[in-house]
């Protein structure tokens, strides 16, 4: 489903020790939406500032709040 310069955007993300929060770039932002499109992963998005939370539900819907 990814291309080979997405998987290893991905994998030079990794993993902090205090959790899995990451600053949300705009590769970030595509390849989230591409999966989520596809079905293949359910994403949350959390905002500090303005505060929102956005997230992917399958069958193609997207829901902010």
């Amino acid at each position: 489903m990814l291309s080979a310069e997405e998987l290893a955007f991905l994998a030079k993300l990794g993993k902090k020790a205090d959790g899995v929060f990451f600053p949300l770039k705009e590769e970030l932002l595509h390849l989230l939406v591409k999966l989520n499109d596809s079905e293949m992963l359910f994403s949350t998005v959390y905002f500090t500032n303005p505060k929102s939370t956005w997230w992917g539900n399958y069958g193609r819907d997207t829901h902010v709040l």
